[in-house]
């Protein structure tokens, strides 16, 4: 497709997110993006390959992700006792015994938003590849922009790697299916941060202004 047939009619304009100056939007070529000639921030970059990846790594990162919370992280040997748990029985024990808000800190940052993102995001982008215009797309785009941060996958994985070298003097231990699926989970995310999503306004349908 011609890279000015690509770029959406529905956005004439580019706003600076850093000091609000309007710009023309102009064709890009691929891999090009446009700074603001006033802060240097950058308004937008040639996103057609991301965006065609996309939705194959939501999906997978959604299999990845239910696959962390399934099977236990690993599993621990002192002696002849033997004990495992997944990431959600780890919140419920924390929950019933009184400590609520580390259990709300363990659920929420590593279960709760991670899901809600990659939910929203399979349903935005399966409906844009339908050629259907989402039903509330602009909350929706707004959310996941919201929830990005409060996303810490990466940092509970960090958390967990440390423990586990702590435990390895006092116990054996089996990395579990989870433990693997959130080292597989940590770059589909990173992935997935690299997209802007406010760039999926480029591929609303036209039909949806008409």
């Amino acid at each position: 497709m011609p890279v000015a047939e690509w770029m959406a009619p529905n956005l004439r304009v580019m706003v600076c997110s850093q000091c609000d100056a309007v710009f023309p939007r102009v064709p890009v070529e691929p891999g090009e993006r446009i700074l603001c000639t006033r802060c240097g921030n950058e308004l937008f970059r040639d996103t057609r390959r991301r965006y065609d990846a996309l939705l194959p790594v939501v999906i997978t990162a959604l299999i990845t992700f239910l696959l962390c919370n399934l099977f236990p992280i690993v599993e621990i040997q002192v002696k002849s006792l033997t004990r495992h748990t997944t990431l959600f029985e780890s919140t419920q024990v924390l929950w019933q015994d009184g400590r609520y808000l580390a259990a709300l800190m363990v659920f929420l940052p590593t279960i709760a938003f991670p899901a809600l993102e990659l939910l929203l995001m399979m349903f935005v982008l399966w409906q844009l590849r339908l050629g259907r215009r989402p039903p509330g797309f602009a909350q929706s785009i707004r959310l996941i922009k919201s929830l990005r941060p409060w996303g810490m996958l990466e940092v509970f994985m960090l958390g967990v790697v440390a423990s586990l070298v702590k435990l390895a003097a006092m116990a054996t231990l089996i990395p579990g299916v989870a433990l693997w699926s959130f080292g597989v989970m940590t770059v589909l995310v990173a992935v997935m941060i690299s997209f802007n999503p406010t760039h999926l306004w480029l591929y609303e349908p036209e039909s949806a202004h008409d």
